[in-house]
């Protein structure tokens, strides 16, 4: 089970403002194939989150891909889709289905009527349910069965044909997560261009408070007083050329988000350090 240790006035804030964590769904143990794909278990114990000091799950779950770490299931994995946790309603889409721990715990939320999840491999969509223990079995089986949720098989890199296009299109809510490191240099591009096509309502992705942090950081300087940061924060989140979810945050909610945002960067970049990463600040750590 999921725990932020000292981490109660934290979880308050997150629940006023936004809605929590997602749920963990429940996966079978280590050893499992799925053509290129390999999921498995490693001892964990505490560790650091997206923006946590110290959080606690037990054992990682990881899926791998010709042995690098596409997704795993981590206090950083847990805390970074609190976004989508959020916002999700109405018709979703979800690029990218790894472990599928965000789509399954929205399958959860009766908010959310239509969820569509694009993948590109078709081993991992036959397979999928293979990896999950038998009550997240039946959740994604009765969906799939209903109609409520539909994995296509695209690629998220290349314009979707029209027979896709034309289920997915003016979603209420878009998350896109189809890169295997956190602050990857090509997300930004990568999402603005399945917005080009999707035109979603609400859409974010997958490590776009390092982006917005990466953004401060070229405006303002180490000796600017925290509510200037504040303030220029509010204004980027304001002009970015995606409709991201903390635009429409109350001010309260944002400025809590704008505190989240500065802790993930943080640790990013205290992580990179730990690794003896030699890269550009907020450029690549991997999941």
């Amino acid at each position: 089970m999921f725990n932020m240790k000292d981490g109660n006035d934290a979880i308050k804030s997150l629940n006023k403002h936004l809605s929590g964590f997602p749920t963990v769904a429940g996966y079978i143990d280590s050893g499992k194939n799925i053509g290129q794909w390999e999921i498995t278990r490693f001892d964990l114990g505490a560790a650091t989150g997206y923006f946590s000091q110290m959080s606690d799950y037990g054992d990682g779950i990881a899926l791998l891909k010709d042995g690098v770490v596409w997704m795993s299931i981590t206090p950083m994995e847990i805390e970074s889709h609190i976004l989508p946790q959020h916002s999700a309603k109405g018709k979703v889409v979800i690029a990218g289905l790894g472990l599928g721990m965000i789509t399954l715990s929205l399958l959860k939320k009766k908010s959310v009527k239509k969820l569509y999840v694009l993948e590109i491999d078709e081993d991992l969509i036959q397979e999928f349910h293979s990896i999950l223990d038998e009550s997240h079995q039946n959740l994604w089986h009765e969906n799939i069965q209903s109609g409520r949720l539909e994995v296509i098989q695209a690629d998220c890199q290349k314009p979707f044909e029209n027979s896709v296009l034309h289920k997915i299109k003016d979603a209420d809510y878009a998350w896109v997560d189809i890169w295997e490191n956190l602050g990857c240099y090509t997300s930004l591009p990568k999402a603005a261009f399945i917005q080009s096509q999707i035109k979603a309502k609400r859409i974010d992705y997958w490590g776009q408070e390092l982006e917005l942090i990466e953004r401060l950081s070229r405006l303002t300087s180490g000796s600017d007083k925290c509510e200037r940061k504040r303030s220029r924060f509010l204004d980027i989140i304001n002009d970015f050329e995606l409709p991201i979810t903390p635009k429409i945050l109350s001010k309260k909610g944002q400025s809590f988000y704008f505190e989240v945002s500065m802790l993930a960067a943080i640790n990013t970049l205290t992580g990179m350090r730990k690794q003896k990463e030699k890269k550009e600040p907020l450029a690549i750590i991997s999941r």
